[in-house]
């Protein structure tokens, strides 16, 4: 029973990887039937595209600058965790009553 148990176990770990193992073999394209020379073509026409079309800049400003949205999320989370360190250390109105007696 032991050992069934421990192959269904394997079993459900290695079956969903198999889809990204075979995939490391499919060719540099992701088509398996692909040469490499019509792979650097079409990797040179995407560089080549990409020069003549960049890619627009964020709707926001607030994404042009990311340390616009990291410097609030520190700070939030600095507070929530100061907050929790206050009331860990400050003893509850009933358990100073059991504390003096």
């Amino acid at each position: 029973m032991k050992t069934l148990f421990s192959l269904i176990l394997v079993a459900l770990t290695i079956i969903p990887l198999l889809p990204f193992v075979s995939a490391q073999y499919a060719g540099i394209g992701g088509g398996g039937n692909q040469t490499l020379e019509e792979d650097l073509k079409l990797a040179r026409e995407k560089v080549r595209a990409s020069y003549y079309n960049p890619a627009p800049t964020p709707p926001t400003y607030l994404f042009q600058n990311p340390l616009l949205v990291i410097i609030p999320v520190i700070i939030a989370c600095g507070g929530i965790s100061f907050l929790i360190f206050i009331k860990s250390r400050r003893p509850s109105s009933g358990d100073e009553n059991e504390t003096r007696k």
